[in-house]
C-alpha cells in the first residue's frame, strides 16, 4: 500500500504554450507531492512504483508476512537499487531539504568477511532509471550501511565531491543478524553551493516493534563541489541493499520539498556577445564565432555579452542563474563572471573592470564539453523590472591561463546562453487567504501554515510584502505602522526560538 499526502498540482505555461523563440525559452513543469509512503503490504502494486535497477543475482521477491509485525515486506537479495519514480522534488531554494526513510531487516550475516559488504543503502538521484552504483552523476548522493570483518559502519558517498567519504561506526553491538533497522537520511540545500546530508540509524526488536534505547549510528557531510546545479534538476529518491543473506524492506517513506507557485525556466541567448581589449581605452573585437579569453599574453582580452531580462516578470523571484558555455579546447585555471546593468549596446561605456563578482568556475575544462557557471542569483533578481539588461565580464583569473569560447554566433560548437530558473508567483506573505499581509499571516508562518513551514524564505516573503502593505478597513488610523509593528513581531520570533532551545 502506498499513501500521498498533501499533493499539489498546476501546469505553468506563457503564452498557453511551450516555447522556444528567438533565444528565449520556456519551460514548466507538474508540481509534486510532500510526502510519500509505501508500506509494502501488495506486491503487485506496491513494487511497480519503483524503478529496479538489479545486478547479477537473486530476484526481489514478495514477503507477505516478512514486513514489521508480521505485515507485508518484500526482500532483497544480491545487488538491487530502487528509485521512487512516480514523484520527482527539486531543491529550489535555500533550506529546501528531502528527508528518505526506510525499515530494512538483516538477514543471517556470516560472522568472517574477506572484504567489505554494502548492507543497505538510501539516496537521491537525477535519473529515475540508474541506480548510483550503477553510474554515477554527479550530483547524487549516497548514505549506506556497510560492514567488514571486524566491524560496521555509516558512510556518505558522492562522486565528485572533495573530502568524502565519511565513515561513523556502528555501536558496539556492532550490526546485528535478523535485526530490523530504521534509516533515515535527510539532504538539504545550504546556499546557492552546498548539500548538508544527515543519517541517522536506529536497531529495532520484537519484529520491528520496540525501538532499542539510543542511536545505533549516525554521520554527517557537506557536499561543496557536486551541487552547483542543485536547482536546475529533477531528483528522485531510492533504496538499495547489496547483501548476500538477504535484506526485508518494509515502510519507504520520502518527505520531499513543495513545489513552487510558477517554476519557470528561460534560456536567454545574449544581445550581443564579443572580445573585450581592456587597453587604457577598451577596445571592441567582435571576434565571430569564437570569444578569446586569455590571461597569458598581451592584451588580455576578456568576454563581454549582455541578456534581456526583461521577459522574465518584475516581481518573480529569480532561483538560479547559469551561464552555459563550451570550449573549443582544452583549458586550465579558473574562470570568472562579473557583473553589470547593461543597455543592450557594446560600446565603450562599458565597464572595463566591473566590480561586482558573480561567480567562479574551476577548470580544467575538457575541449567541446557543456560547462555551467553558477552566477548570484540575487544580484540577477535586483536587475528585473528595470530596462538594464544583465551584463557579464568573464575573464581568467589564473595566471597563464587561456580560453576559446563558443560565442552566438558559432555554426560548429554550442553557442553560449543564459540559463534562468525563477518563479514567476512567489508567496506573496498573504498565508491565511484573507487577502491582506498582517500579523495574523505572520502567526500563520509562525504555526507552520505557510507554503514552507517556518522557512526564512516565506518570513522575508512576508517581511517584504508586510513592509509595504497599506492600512486596511475604517479603523486604519489605529493600526501600528509597519515598521513599528515589524520589529516586535520579529522580537517574539527570537524570543520563540529562545524558549524552544531552553525546553
Amino acid at each position: 500500500m502506498f499513501v500521498l499526502r498533501q499533493s499539489f498540482s498546476g501546469l505553468c505555461f506563457v503564452g498557453g504554450a511551450i516555447c522556444w523563440a528567438a533565444g528565449v525559452g520556456l519551460e514548466s513543469r507538474v508540481a509534486t507531492a510532500q510526502e510519500v509512503s509505501v508500506e509494502f503490504e501488495n506486491f503487485s502494486t506496491d513494487f511497480p512504483l519503483f524503478h529496479n535497477y538489479t545486478q547479477p543475482g537473486p530476484a526481489i521477491i514478495a514477503a507477505p508476512t516478512g514486513g514489521i509485525g508480521g505485515s507485508g515486506a518484500i526482500s532483497l537479495g544480491g545487488d538491487h537499487e530502487l528509485t521512487y519514480a512516480p514523484t520527482s522534488f527539486a531543491f529550489h531554494r535555500d533550506g529546501d531539504a528531502v528527508t528518505i526513510s526506510s525499515f530494512l531487516k538483516t538477514g543471517a550475516l556470516a560472522q568472517n568477511l574477506g572484504a567489505s559488504e554494502k548492507i543497505a543503502e538510501l539516496y537521491v538521484t537525477t535519473d529515475a532509471a540508474v541506480a548510483p552504483s550503477a553510474g554515477f552523476d554527479s550530483r547524487e548522493f549516497v548514505a549506506t550501511v556497510y560492514r567488514a570483518s571486524s566491524s560496521a559502519f555509516v558512510q556518505f558517498t558522492s562522486e565528485d565531491d572533495e573530502g568524502l567519504p565519511t565513515y561513523s561506526p556502528i555501536s558496539s553491538a556492532g550490526l546485528m543478524s535478523n535485526t530490523w533497522y530504521e534509516l533515515s537520511a535527510t539532504f538539504r540545500r545550504r546556499g546557492q553551493r552546498q548539500v548538508d546530508a544527515s543519517l541517522v540509524m536506529y536497531a529495532y526488536l520484537n519484529n520491528g516493534q520496540s525501538r532499542l534505547t539510543g542511536v545505533a549510528a549516525q554521520t554527517s557531510a557537506t557536499f561543496s563541489k557536486v551541487s552547483q546545479g542543485l536547482a536546475d534538476e529533477t531528483w528522485f529518491g531510492g533504496i538499495g541493499a547489496d547483501a548476500n543473506q538477504g535484506v526485508n524492506v518494509d515502510r519507504f517513506r520520502m518527505d520531499v520539498p513543495p513545489a513552487v507557485g510558477q517554476l519557470q525556466k528561460i534560456s536567454i541567448a545574449p544581445t550581443f556577445d564579443v572580445e573585450l581589449q581592456p587597453f587604457s581605452t577598451p577596445k571592441i573585437v567582435d571576434g565571430g564565432a569564437i570569444i578569446n579569453i586569455n590571461n597569458a599574453s598581451f592584451p588580455y582580452p576578456k568576454g563581454l555579452m549582455e541578456f534581456d531580462l526583461s521577459t522574465i516578470p518584475a516581481n518573480a523571484e529569480i532561483l538560479s542563474a547559469e551561464l552555459v558555455f563550451q570550449p573549443k579546447f582544452y583549458a586550465s585555471g579558473t574562470l570568472r563572471a562579473v557583473g553589470y546593468a547593461g543597455d543592450g549596446l557594446a560600446t565603450d561605456a562599458d565597464p572595463a573592470s566591473p566590480s561586482k563578482s558573480l561567480g567562479t568556475l574551476a577548470g580544467p575544462f575538457a575541449a567541446n564539453s557543456i560547462n555551467r557557471l553558477w552566477l548570484d542569483s540575487t544580484y540577477v533578481e535586483s536587475l528585473l523590472g528595470s530596462p538594464t539588461q544583465l551584463g557579464l565580464v568573464l575573464d581568467m583569473l589564473t595566471t597563464n591561463s587561456s580560453m576559446q569560447m563558443f560565442a552566438s554566433e558559432s555554426s560548429t560548437g554550442t553557442p553560449l546562453r543564459l540559463e534562468i530558473k525563477f518563479d514567476a508567483a512567489p508567496p506573496n506573505g498573504d498565508f491565511d487567504d484573507d487577502n491582506d499581509v498582517d500579523g495574523a499571516d505572520f502567526l500563520a508562518w509562525q504555526r507552520g501554515n505557510s507554503p514552507r513551514p517556518r522557512s526564512a524564505a516565506d518570513l522575508s516573503h512576508w517581511r517584504r510584502y508586510f513592509a509595504n502593505a497599506p492600512p486596511v478597513g475604517a479603523n486604519a488610523a489605529t493600526i501600528p505602522e509597519p515598521t513599528t509593528l515589524l520589529p516586535a513581531l520579529v522580537a517574539s520570533v527570537s524570543m520563540l526560538a529562545t524558549r524552544q532551545r531552553r525546553r
